[in-house]
């Protein structure tokens, strides 16, 4: 048309006769503008509608900080009012102090306030690293100092609790409360018999200064059961042997081949025993009984139960780099009703939880191919398989599952929409134009 109105105005065409080509590009024109114009009113709509869903889905628990940072971020980039990001801003300041108080407590060593703000964080439905670092310490601080207190092992009660801040009155009224509320129960008695064992002791010690020979026999016979520093030790048994010469002194922790090994042999036999207790410390456990001598079996024993759980390991890190969650879940799930923990299992981090956490994101923002985007690569070995560990909230493979079934639900349900809001614009065009400049 353009062509031909310039090829007329140089052929010099009347204007009447051209009038109806110019009513028609200037038609055209109009069009190409109104498809541009609704263009970038689809794309502002879209960015918007996106930025609501992820604001939605980052309010909903288990709640992280960097999610509801980018989803604040990203409404404020969509142009969302201020006024609708008010709920997501609180929390996300809520969540930001609970967690510096936490920080705070855990470089304080400060063991009720680590409590008090585990329980504050649990109870809010807060999902961080941060937090789980701190309740897997405050567990493994638990899980040995009740084992060092039950062998009388002043030198490891020591070593675990000596780092720590504990005020029995105060933990005792964080513990009527707080959701680790049975580990700070197990440190704070702990604690007690590593009072009563270092007051004999000191008391022992006082002896020695004082010379009083007789006394520190009395005292060296009450810590008979007692493994306590063997440099205090040796030099309170070398002085009863030069000044009274005693030949034969009881069993204690520190004196001779023999009586170290008894002591490694009451660690092995605690650390197979206890109910839950780290790989690091089954390991320097066993490692430390071998060296002295403990019963080859009872250390094989031990080693043969840290090799099945890195075993166990092993084969869930394979499932979740080929992408098999029921395979990748039944290996955690063995390793976690287990009694031997490992750190790397024990955080909820990794490709796994990306999965499960992104489903659930898309899932409180209707989001079907965020969802869809989400569980793409993953798979199931044995399809349908029914299992303890798919039992539970959070579980990938329940997530995975559910998400094959919701992506279809939350297709249709948009697909309906967008009919709906066609045919209302159809009925009614000035609301929907309006509505869309909003």
């Amino acid at each position: 048309l353009r062509d031909a109105l310039r090829t007329g105005a140089e052929m010099q065409l009347a204007d009447e006769d051209m009038a109806e080509w110019r009513e028609d590009l200037k038609q055209k024109n109009l069009a190409i503008l109104s498809v541009k114009t609704y263009a970038k009113r689809f794309h502002r709509n879209a960015a918007f509608a996106v930025a609501v869903r992820k604001l939605r889905g980052a309010v909903v628990r288990p709640l992280r900080l960097k999610t509801l940072q980018a989803a604040i971020e990203k409404a404020r980039g969509a142009e969302v009012p201020e006024e609708d990001l008010t709920t997501a801003a609180e929390l996300q300041t809520s969540v930001a102090e609970a967690l510096s108080r936490l920080a705070a407590a855990l470089g304080e060593r400060s063991l009720g306030s680590v409590g008090k703000c585990v329980d504050e964080l649990q109870e809010f439905g807060v999902q961080d690293d941060l937090l789980d670092g701190a309740c897997a310490e405050l567990q493994q601080t638990a899980d040995r100092a009740r084992r060092a207190a039950e062998i009388k092992d002043l030198v490891d009660l020591q070593a675990t609790l000596g780092s720590w801040q504990i005020h029995p009155q105060a933990d005792d009224e964080a513990a009527s409360r707080t959701l680790q509320g049975a580990h700070l129960l197990d440190i704070r008695q702990a604690d007690g018999v590593r009072q009563k064992l270092q007051a004999l002791v000191d008391e022992a010690e006082k002896r020695f200064q004082a010379k009083r020979w007789e006394a520190l026999q009395k005292a060296v016979d009450r810590l008979a059961e007692v493994h306590v520093n063997e440099e205090l030790w040796e030099r309170w048994t070398s002085v009863l042997k030069r000044e009274k010469n005693f030949a034969v002194l009881k069993a204690v922790s520190g004196a001779g081949v023999e009586l170290k090994r008894q002591l490694y042999t009451r660690r092995l036999e605690s650390a197979l025993a206890a109910k839950q207790i780290s790989m690091q410390e089954l390991e320097d456990t066993a490692n430390a009984a071998e060296a002295h001598q403990v019963d080859a079996a009872t250390v094989a024993k031990a080693r043969a139960e840290a090799s099945t759980v890195r075993q166990r390991w092993q084969t869930a890190q394979d499932a979740i780099a080929r992408r098999s969650v029921d395979t990748a879940e039944v290996m955690i799930w063995k390793l976690k009703t287990g009694r031997v923990r490992m750190e790397e299992w024990a955080k909820r981090e990794g490709p796994l939880w990306d999965m499960v956490d992104a489903v659930n994101d898309a899932d409180a923002a209707k989001d079907w191919q965020a969802m869809q985007s989400a569980i793409a690569e993953w798979k199931e070995d044995k399809p349908g398989t029914v299992h303890k560990g798919f039992a539970a909230a959070d579980s990938p493979t329940h997530t995975f599952r559910h998400a094959q079934g919701r992506i279809s639900e939350l297709h249709l349900l948009e697909l309906r929409q967008e009919v709906n809001d066609i045919l209302n614009s159809l009925r009614d065009p000035a609301a929907q134009s309006s509505h869309e400049d909003h």
